[in-house]
């Protein structure tokens, strides 16, 4: 403690000077001229300034230089344009390295340049409004070019709109909701709100989508082919029977034991053939339903049909979802042992995985087990191979609708036919496996017909008349169920002529 003297404050640097030897404090308190009042100062002594900053200097030069790296490390990971990681490493990696960041730029000393500079601050102002528009931004790009991929000039636009938008927002409504009271918040929330569920209710975006692309071809065939795919692309065909014959299945609902379905997946056509002996049943899902519509016009002048049942449901995929469904679609099959039995459904990642051994794999011995019931209570299986899937942005229809309005190309509407057998390389490997297990098994090549038109190609469309061949990217429509016309209709000719020479021997 020290007081003062004659009136006069003592140096501070004196005072730390003489009293250093004494206790190695930082701190020494100082008594004011009326004796009654102390004062705490901190002193920093000589000894731990010359033993402290050297120390603390390169500590921080070493926590600024590790923080440098690591935001250098944490851009290349974003901002390389090929996965260095999978999805869930790199996941994990750009956290943990974010969280280092953070952490070790807590004080402001130890602060990396690149995380502390104007540019990258400011960036961080608006980084949240950049996550909720981006994504707005790049939808609607890829819904009005139809891009399924963004190329680069794409994604430099879809860039530069997303900032501006961000930064026009962050100075307005961001700013307004920040400093804007709780009531004010509320109220301007609930009026969007509100604007929401009119534009809903009265359709407003498909209206006014309707009116901005509302144009006249003068091409008669474009003007046709613009009505047809609009058509394919509002008809709800999975909401309704496949055709008007197909009535209500009171035996099918009944085996469904307690399973809930839609009444539209199951129905059964009883042609009036006197002489009709053929049973026919299509199992599987609205790939199913959808075949059952080219199916019927197939038969209808066949007077061997006694009836043909459709039982499916839409996207269940065997031994991956839906075993409530198969469980009743069994009992079904063994209670009609029909003599033609259809299973067709659509793409199974299950089936398609790699195979490491064949003689011990799961999914041809799930397949297999699934088929035996199957095939033991019919006297013709009939497997649909699975066919090119579409790639488009909002399904072939809605993009030749897009592309014919907008006078666009449609050269691009097609795949590759080897890149299809690639994919499914594994998946067809399996079914060469199972005649031997299955000697009434059929299978049917789907993907011939719709890749035959040029060598080496899948087109999605009939060059001809402009008609899609997929509603969406998935289902057939009347033109893409034309063209497996052809070999259904074989398949059928072929396999009654055998169950009719067999009931005759």
């Amino acid at each position: 403690v020290i007081t003062w003297q004659n009136g006069m404050s003592p140096d501070i640097e004196t005072v730390a000077n003489e009293y250093l030897p004494l206790p190695s404090s930082d701190t020494i308190f100082v008594m004011g001229e009326t004796g009654k009042e102390v004062i705490k100062m901190e002193v920093e002594t000589k000894t731990k300034r010359n033993i402290e900053q050297p120390v603390s200097s390169c500590r921080n030069f070493f926590l600024i230089s590790l923080t440098s790296c690591i935001s250098l490390l944490l851009f290349a990971l974003a901002l390389y344009p090929h996965h260095l990681l999978g999805d869930y490493a790199l996941r994990a990696c750009a956290v943990t390295i974010t969280v280092a960041v953070i952490v070790l730029g807590r004080v402001a000393e130890r602060q990396s340049w690149i995380m502390s500079n104007r540019v990258i601050v400011y960036l961080g102002d608006i980084s949240y409004v950049v996550y909720l528009v981006h994504w707005p931004v790049m939808i609607l790009w890829k819904s009005y070019w139809d891009l399924p991929e963004l190329p680069l000039k794409d994604i430099a636009s879809c860039v530069a709109i997303t900032f501006i938008m961000s930064i026009l927002i962050h100075h307005t409504l961001e700013t307004m909701f920040i400093t804007a009271s709780s009531t004010a918040s509320f109220l301007f929330v609930g009026v969007i709100y509100m604007f929401i569920t009119v534009a809903v209710l009265f359709h407003l975006p498909y209206t006014i989508n309707s009116f901005v692309e509302h144009k006249v071809p003068t091409d008669a065939s474009v003007a046709n082919a613009l009505v047809w795919n609009d058509v394919q692309v509002h008809t709800p065909y999975h909401h309704a029977r496949p055709f008007e014959e197909c009535e209500d299945d009171p035996e099918g609902m009944e085996m469904r034991d307690g399973f809930s379905t839609q009444s539209v997946y199951e129905c059964i056509w009883k042609p009036n053939h006197p002489s009709g002996s053929v049973s026919i049943l299509v199992v599987g899902n609205s790939i199913a339903h959808r075949a059952t519509k080219i199916l019927h016009p197939i038969l209808e002048n066949n007077e061997n049909l006694k009836e043909m049942r459709l039982f499916a449901h839409s996207a269940c995929r065997p031994f991956e979802n839906c075993p409530e469904f198969f469980s009743a679609m069994i009992k079904l099959v063994e209670r009609m042992k029909p003599d033609i039995t259809f299973l067709i459904y659509d793409d199974s990642p299950r089936l398609r995985e790699p195979i490491k051994d064949m003689a011990k794999d799961q999914s041809l011995a799930s397949l297999i087990d699934f088929l035996k019931p199957i095939s033991s209570n019919s006297k013709y299986l009939v497997l649909d191979e699975f066919y090119p899937l579409a790639g488009t942005i909002a399904g072939v229809a809605k993009s030749m609708y897009k592309r014919l309005l907008q006078n666009r190309t449609l050269d691009d509407l097609k795949k590759r036919y080897k890149t299809f057998t690639h994919s499914h390389s594994s998946y067809f490997r399996r079914l060469d496996q199972l005649p031997s297990h299955f000697p009434n098994l059929i299978r049917h090549n789907t993907s011939g017909p719709l890749c035959s038109e040029q060598p080496g190609w899948c087109w999605w469309y009939n060059r001809k008349n402009l008609h899609a061949y997929y509603t969406d990217n998935l289902h057939f429509t009347a033109d893409g169920l034309e063209l497996e016309r052809e070999s259904y209709t074989k398949i059928l000719e072929d396999l009654i002529q055998r169950v009719l020479n067999n009931k005759t021997n």
